[in-house]
């Protein structure tokens, strides 16, 4: 039976060392509490990191120093590990707050331009890439299964740039790849064959990302199923 409304401190606690415990499972505990895996695994989290005080309500925002937002988001990047995997060992709150560090790594917030961020920037922009070469890019990072930080530097760019590069075509195809600044062939005067080009490599580019994401999921199951 669910409890309804907040639930008290000492519930999550005895929840998670019953889990811990192995006297009860993970689908049980979130069936009489009335809770999401995704809330459950976030308690288990906070106890493993910070102990019992890590369930109860904080009276201040705990705050990190840039270095370790940087190392952790890197890390996880580089792929070091999952989400809970990066929390756990930085001793992070939440989900949630390494995936706001990681959209602002991706943004290029300048809390997390390193100087060797900013070389590569510089650098990039001396050596400015052809519509052909970006699209290269592009299609290197998809069939490496998104692995920006490979692709950044096999082609010599860096990490936010292809980023958006990937967006950018999953979104819009080829045409979201054009240098705007300049005068260049817009999409309405491509030839058939171009366009249907165009389309298909948008096809396999959104077909990749739903693999992925189902691959995921299956991961996710099967571990749940060893509980």
């Amino acid at each position: 039976m669910s409890l309804k409304g907040k639930i008290p401190p000492e519930v999550k606690i005895q929840a998670v060392e019953d889990y811990l415990a192995i006297r009860k499972g993970s689908t049980q505990i979130r069936e009489e509490l009335g809770i999401r895996l995704s809330t459950f695994q976030a308690w288990l989290r906070k106890y493993q990191t910070e102990g019992p005080a890590g369930l109860h309500p904080k009276k201040h925002v705990t705050s990190y120093p840039s270095s370790l937002k940087l190392a952790a988001v890197e890390d996880y990047m580089g792929g070091g590990g999952s989400l809970d995997a990066m929390c756990r060992k930085y001793g992070i709150s939440s989900h949630a707050v390494l995936q706001q560090w990681i959209t602002l790594y991706n943004q290029g917030h300048r809390e997390f331009k390193t100087r060797r961020a900013r070389e590569e920037t510089d650098m990039a922009e001396k050596e400015k890439l052809s519509q052909e070469q970006k699209l290269q890019a592009v299609l290197y990072c998809l069939e490496h299964q998104l692995d920006y930080r490979r692709t950044s530097e096999q082609y010599k760019i860096t990490y936010q740039q292809i980023y958006s590069w990937v967006k950018k075509y999953q979104e819009q195809g080829e045409a979201g790849l054009l240098d705007r600044r300049g005068r260049r062939r817009p999409p309405s005067e491509y030839s058939e064959e171009e366009k249907a080009a165009a389309k298909l490599r948008q096809l396999e580019a959104e077909n990749r990302r739903l693999q992925m994401e189902n691959d995921f999921l299956k991961k996710l199951n099967e571990l749940e199923g060893r509980r």
